[in-house]
């Protein structure tokens, strides 16, 4: 995935502990799955231009991400810790524009409480902050704003160098 010349000086993952959504999500909704998405996932992602898949990935430091659920919803969120405030900020406008070029198959989009909505039920945010992104997708809830502020209360540790 990554070059020779990105392998001579390679860095440390980040450790991401991504807050708990259970408060701005309301009732009844369960977190169903917390993984890591990590380099390959995101190069994936991005692939249809590959130029960005590429510096996407190699920017990343370490994520954590959250599926919540809850009588057929689901929410995705989580938050990426990048190398530089460019690489967090290239992801989150290109998550945007999956979101409204691809994810969405023409459904008309509002932007409500600082998030994009398609069809009245389908939301989105990504944010970067210097070198971390967080986002989420899914069931719109009651209060984006409140879940984007919880997902920013999220600990990022930043990686230690590799030592050789």
């Amino acid at each position: 995935l990554f070059s020779d010349e990105w392998m001579k000086s390679p860095r440390g993952v980040a450790r991401v502990q991504a807050a708990g959504l259970d408060g701005p999500l309301g009732a009844g909704w369960k977190m169903s799955l917390e993984d890591t998405l990590g380099a390959l996932t995101l190069h994936t992602l991005f692939e249809d231009q590959l130029a960005v898949a590429d510096a996407v990935a190699k920017g990343w430091d370490g994520d954590k991400v959250q599926l919540w659920t809850r009588a057929g919803d689901a929410v995705l969120a989580g938050v990426i810790a990048f190398a530089s405030e460019e690489a967090a900020s290239s992801a989150a406008k290109q998550l945007e524009r999956l979101y409204r070029e691809q994810w969405t198959k023409g459904a008309p989009i509002e932007e409500k409480d600082g998030a994009l909505v398609a069809g009245g039920k389908d939301f989105f945010f990504a944010e970067a902050k210097g070198a971390t992104m967080a986002f989420a997708r899914g069931a719109a809830p009651a209060g984006s704003k409140a879940l984007r502020d919880t997902l920013w209360k999220s600990e990022v540790q930043q990686a230690e160098a590799v030592k050789k």
